[in-house]
Formats: C-alpha cells, sequence, structure tokens
C-alpha cells in the first residue's frame, strides 16, 4: 500500500514536471508536492518519453551514486545501464551485455516491477510507470534488508527441515522406543523400536490416533496383568501419564522382558516417553552381582592364605597402591606391623626401606634409588631376584604383572637355603679336590707300579749277566777246566770281581733309594776336600771311558775350599752322575767336571758331557725312580734307571740342587748347586762335626 501511495505520489509530479494539466497547478502546490517526493525514503526518477532522464530526487542519488551517468540529467536509460556495468555497479551479466540490457528495457513496463543486485551486495527493487504523456516514473526501493530477512527466513526453514529430517531418522532408527504424545492425548509420533518392544504389529497404529486406545490394546492382550478391568487399566495409566510429572518405572511384560520407562511432559502439554528394553541388562547386572558375591567371597579366601601363608606377598594396584600384603611380607624386612596399610602407596614403603638402610646404591642419591626401583616394580614384564638385605637376609624376589596394571610380588626367605647351597658347594669342592687328587694319586701309583714291574725286569738282566759270569768262570777255576791254574785264571778272578762290585753297587743303590723313600738315610757331616773327592771318581770311571774312546777332563783345582757334608754320599752322587756321562758318551766324545764357590752363592759342580743327550721333555721322567728313556730289554745301555734319582735325592738332602740341560743329539749338562753354608772355613769344620753330633 505504502508502495502505491508513493506511486501515485510519483506520478503526479511526473505531471507536474511534464507539463500535464500544469496551468491547472499553482506554482506553491507543485513546490510542496516536490518537496514531499524529496522527503521520501526510496529513490525516485523521471524519464521522458524517449528514455532519457528528466528528473530525480535526493535518495535516488543516494542509491545510485557509484554510477554517475545515472544521476545525469539527459542521460539515455540504455547508456545509464551500459555505464552502471562498466564502473561495477551492476554485476557483469552472464553471457552477452546488449541481450542483458534489451531484457532489461522490456521488463520496464511490468506491474511487479523487476530486483537488481549492486556491488556490495545490496539489492534494489525498482517499479516503473508510465504516464498517459509517455514519461516513465521509476522508483528504487533499498530492499537488501528485506532480502536478507527473506535469506536468513529461507536458511532457517531448510535448517528446520534438515534437523526435523535429521531428528525423526534419528527417532525412527532408536534402539530406543519413542513416542510423542499431544495434549489431547493423541499421537504425533512414534517409531519402529516402540512398536517392537511391546510387540505391536506395524500399522496396528498411526499418528493421529488415541494414546488410551494403545493402552487399551494391550491390556486386553494381557500386557498390565489380568487382575484389575480393562478400563480400569486405561484410565490409570492414561491419567498417570497425562498428570505433567515426570515418570520412571520398569515394566515386566507377559514375555518376561524388561521395559524400562521414561516419561516427561512437553511445554505445550501432552508428554514424550522414551521404552527401553532393559532385559539383558537385568540379567547382566544379576549375574553381576553373582560374580561380585563370587569374587568377595574368593577375596576373602585369598586374604585368608595369602594372611597365613609363611611367604611374603604384595599385591599393587596400577596407581602404585597396596591392595593387600601380609604379616610375613613384613616380618621379612623388620617393618612394625600397622606401619603400612591397604591403600598406602608402594613408593612409601620404598622410601621406608631405603632410609632403613636396604637397597642404598653407593654414589646413587635418596630419590634417585627410590624412582629408579618404582620404575622397575611397574614394568609389565615377569621378573625374577635376589636381595641381601642389611639384616643379614637373602630374599628370594619374584614379581609378575597384573592383567589391570600393577603387579604381584612374592618374597621367599631363602637365606638357609642359600647357606646349604654354600654347604654343598664347599663339600662339592673338597670331594671333587680329593676325587681328582685320588685320580692323580691312581695314576701315580699305575705308573709306579708300572714303573716298578719295569724295574723288576730290567733287574732280572742286570742281575742275572754279572751271576752267569761269576758262576762260569767259578766253575772253570773250580774243575781247572782250562788246566793248572795259570794267568788266565787270574783274568777269570778279575771278571768275577768286577761282576760282584757292579751288583754290590746295585743292591746299594737300592738300598738307599728306599732308606731316602722311607726317611731313614741320615746324613754324616765331614770335611770335604772336592777336588780330592773328585778325583776320586775320576780314578773309578777312567779305565771304563779309555776303553770306550772317551776323553775324561777334570778342571777343579786343588785350591777348591773345603766343604762340610756326607762324603760318602756326595761320592755317591759324583760318581752316579760321571758314569751316566761315560755311558752316554760315544767313542771320540768328551766328558767335563768343573767347579766354583762363592761365599754369597754357594757351590756350582758341573759335568758335562757330548754324549746323545735327551729331548727336554724327557728330562722330568729321567728324574724319576725306576724310569728309564729306553725300556726295552735288549738296551743299548745297562742301568736300572736309579742314578739320576738317587743322586738328585742325595744332593737334596745337603740342601742342594740338581739340574739337568740336554737335548737330543748335543749332549748333557748335569748341574749341582750345594748352599753356601757348605762351604768352611779351618774353624767351621769343627763346629760342623759338633752341631752334627748334639743332632
Amino acid at each position: 500500500m505504502i508502495r502505491s501511495i508513493l506511486a501515485r505520489t510519483a506520478y503526479a509530479v511526473a505531471r507536474a514536471l511534464c507539463g500535464s494539466h500544469g496551468a491547472d497547478t499553482p506554482p506553491a502546490h507543485l513546490a510542496a508536492i516536490e518537496e514531499a517526493v524529496q522527503s521520501l525514503g526510496d529513490g525516485v526518477a523521471l524519464y521522458g518519453p524517449d528514455d532519457r532522464l528528466v528528473w530525480f530526487n535526493r535518495r535516488f542519488r543516494e542509491l545510485r551514486h557509484m554510477n554517475p551517468m545515472s544521476c545525469q540529467i539527459g542521460g539515455h536509460f540504455r547508456d545509464i545501464l551500459h555505464s552502471g556495468i562498466a564502473c561495477g555497479e551492476i554485476p557483469m551479466p552472464d553471457g552477452d551485455v546488449e541481450a542483458w540490457v534489451d531484457k532489461r528495457l522490456k521488463e520496464r513496463g511490468r506491474a511487479e516491477g523487476s530486483t537488481i543486485m549492486l556491488r556490495g551486495g545490496r539489492w534494489l527493487r525498482i517499479i516503473d510507470r508510465r504516464t498517459p504523456a509517455g514519461s516513465l516514473v521509476s522508483i528504487h526501493a533499498d530492499v537488501t534488508e528485506l532480502k536478507q530477512a527473506e535469506a536468513a527466513t529461507e536458511h532457517a526453514r531448510i535448517g528446520l527441515a534438515l534437523q526435523s529430517e535429521a531428528l525423526s531418522t534419528l527417532v525412527e532408527n532408536l534402539p530406543v522406543g519413542v513416542t510423542l504424545v499431544d495434549r489431547d492425548g493423541r499421537f504425533i509420533a512414534f517409531n519402529r523400536a516402540y512398536l517392537t518392544v511391546n510387540e505391536i504389529s506395524p500399522g496396528t497404529f498411526k499418528p493421529g490416533d488415541r494414546f488410551d486406545d494403545c493402552i487399551r490394546y494391550m491390556a486386553e492382550r494381557g500386557e498390565f496383568g489380568s487382575e484389575d478391568a480393562v478400563e480400569m487399566i486405561v484410565s490409570r495409566i492414561v491419567t498417570n501419564a497425562m498428570s505433567g510429572k515426570p515418570q520412571q518405572y520398569e515394566r515386566v511384560r507377559r514375555s518376561g522382558r524388561v521395559v524400562d520407562i521414561h516419561r516427561a511432559p512437553l511445554p505445550s502439554g501432552g508428554f514424550v516417553t522414551a521404552y527401553i528394553d532393559v532385559t539383558e541388562a537385568r540379567r547382566r547386572e544379576a549375574d553381576v552381582r553373582e560374580a561380585r558375591a563370587q569374587l568377595e567371597q574368593h577375596t576373602e579366601m585369598l586374604s585368608t592364605l595369602i594372611a597365613n601363608l609363611r611367604v611374603g606377598v604384595n599385591l599393587v594396584d596400577a596407581q602404585g597402591r597396596f591392595m593387600a600384603f601380609n604379616n610375613a611380607y613384613l616380618d621379612l624386612y623388620g617393618i612394625p606391623r600397622g606401619t603400612f596399610g591397604i591403600g598406602d602407596t608402594y613408593e612409601a614403603y620404598l622410601r621406608y626401606i631405603v632410609e632403613h638402610g636396604d637397597f642404598a646404591v653407593d654414589g646413587e642419591s635418596f630419590e634417585t634409588t627410590v624412582r629408579r626401583f618404582i620404575v622397575e616394580a611397574m614394568e609389565p614384564v615377569p621378573q625374577k631376584f635376589e636381595r641381601k638385605l642389611s639384616n643379614g637376609k637373602t630374599i628370594e624376589i619374584r614379581r609378575a604383572p597384573l592383567p589391570g596394571g600393577g603387579f604381584v610380588t612374592t618374597y621367599i626367605d631363602e637365606t638357609d637355603a642359600r647357606q646349604r647351597e654354600a654347604d654343598l658347594t664347599r663339600v662339592q669342592a673338597e670331594l671333587e679336590r680329593q676325587a681328582t687328587e685320588l685320580v692323580a694319586t691312581a695314576r701315580n701309583l699305575h705308573a709306579a707300579t708300572a714303573a716298578k714291574s719295569m724295574f723288576l725286569a730290567n733287574m732280572s738282566h742286570e742281575l742275572r749277566t754279572p751271576l752267569n759270569a761269576i758262576l762260569g768262570f767259578s766253575e772253570i777255576m773250580r774243575d781247572a777246566m782250562l788246566g793248572p791254574l795259570d794267568q788266565r785264571y787270574r783274568g777269570y778272578a778279575n771278571d768275577i770281581h768286577l761282576s760282584g762290585a757292579y751288583l754290590l753297587r746295585l743292591i746299594n743303590d737300592i738300598l738307599d733309594t728306599s732308606k731316602i723313600d722311607a726317611g731313614q738315610m741320615h746324613l754324616e757331616q765331614n770335611r770335604i776336600d772336592l777336588a780330592e773327592l773328585i778325583g776320586e771318581c775320576e780314578r773309578l770311571v777312567l779305565e771304563r771311558a779309555r776303553t770306550a774312546g772317551i776323553s775324561l777332563v777334570c778342571a777343579v783345582g786343588r785350591s777348591f775350599p773345603p766343604l762340610a757334608g756326607d762324603r760318602l754320599r756326595l761320592k755317591q752322587a759324583l760318581l752316579n752322575l760321571l758314569v751316566n756321562a761315560v755311558k752316554f758318551t760315544p767313542a771320540g766324545g768328551s766328558v767335563r767336571v768343573s767347579a766354583s764357590a762363592a761365599r754369597p752363592h754357594g757351590i756350582d759342580i758341573a759335568i758335562t758331557d757330548t754324549g746323545i743327550g735327551m729331548e727336554p721333555e724327557s728330562i722330568a721322567r729321567a728324574l724319576e725312580p725306576f724310569q728309564q728313556l729306553d725300556n726295552r730289554l735288549a738296551r743299548r745301555y745297562e742301568g736300572t734307571g736309579l742314578g739320576l734319582p738317587l743322586a738328585k735325592s742325595l744332593i737334596e738332602l745337603h740342601g742342594g740342587k740338581l739340574s739337568i740341560e740336554s737335548a737330543a743329539g748335543k749332549g748333557t749338562a748335569a748341574r749341582i748347586w750345594l748352599p753356601p753354608e757348605r762351604l768352611l772355613d779351618e774353624t767351621s769344620v769343627a763346629r760342623t762335626a759338633r752341631r752334627a753330633g748334639r743332632a
């Protein structure tokens, strides 16, 4: 209506401006009309019959200020449109510009007008009217806010439609039965789940049907019991539902299923109800109650078991707090009962233990130790280790992670067991040592037995040879088999003497070895002239050396200082060594005897030869009694294997040492060392003799 009034006012102005009946219009009235149009809230422009701009009001200029030509008197409407597009007042139309301009020119005469959007998003509603004289009045109204309101309304409508659709879809697909009932007791909506929960066939009811008809339908089927009449049941349920109060209760259907019903009043009257089938939930709750009762029973049994175990036990939850522990656990660590309780932290226990001297690590701070033990305990892996406590106990600790976090730990006092193990280990080591010694002894006994067996075999050979000579030569002399006694018999008598002497030496060696083994060999203390003693030994083997083609050299001066010792035993040792040297040196070789003495060092005697020698690894065996490196009966060299061992023992009785250096094919060096105490001056000989007499 306002637009109609504006149009008529503008039309009147147009008539006045264009001169139509202008003579009948006083100038004062014309000015008043123009002022009224100038103050209008809409823009007004007047175009002549030739579509050129004739007049416009202030509001028109404000609305079209971006296009200067739109307010240029005399400007053609087509040019104004082109200028508006060129300056950007009017967005560039899609397609051909001229086609758009032609279309806009044709729309000028439409009664409903047209709407265009200017740059910046503002909208203009343009209504054009032709005057009888052919002029055109164009009214421009800013309808931006109207357009925005329309857009907001449309957006809200679309949003509401989407929400309604989403809500309907949500309600329809909810696993919970839902009904909406209006203030008149009629269904606004319900979903499939509501029908399913109450076992109502689809199509039985629809929106608009009455709620009490649905209740009556279910009552007649026995859903609410049979103790009351159907109408009484319907009246009671409907009255409660329409009471306007929130309600929540459970109903057991005739099938035995349990339905949880939640009802809330709507602001405009009526109510919304949710129907939830909680049959499985109630069954699970019953199962949970039964399981909880069993758990409590088992927990009580477990607590009793833990409390009476002789093994320390604790259970710690995922938050590091004690769930359970027994007194045995406290007693192992010497913790007074009551110091900790269920719910206390495992960290508090560790702090207590470290403060009282356990678990401490040298060079590690108190806090670092506590944090390290907490981290190790909470690791979700089984653990087994031992710990030595400050009270001397050895504790075996086994820890296992719990499925829900935390851990269970057992503490076993292994002190006695570890002591028994240590004792057993010591006994076992001692038994092994004794067994090793027995094996070695058995091996030595076996070797000794073998050596003695070989010795007896050798002895039979060594004894038989001179005995045969003695018997043979004595028979010849007894029976005068070669005629009257002559010089030849003297030779045989000499052979008999040599054979007897050899047998005597063998027997003496055997007896001396036995006496030394039995500890019955006692030394005489004599003053010994070493040069003289070595000369005697040299003379005893000289003939044998000459016969064998061996050079025998004695390099001991007459000025050699006297010694203290058993002259006979030293001579026996030296003679054995010389005999061996001559025996094992082939023709053309040499045997040399030398000696030296110095008070700080002692006495050195060396007997070297250029004989066959022996392998270095055979030296030790050669120094053992009854051992010979050539064990064949038909040996190249005679002897019982007692020479070197007997010499070694006799020298050791004098506090000295015998060492052998040899190499196969390069000869042998037998070196005797006697301690410096054996060196004598003239005054010490008597003192040595007196000391020996007192012993």
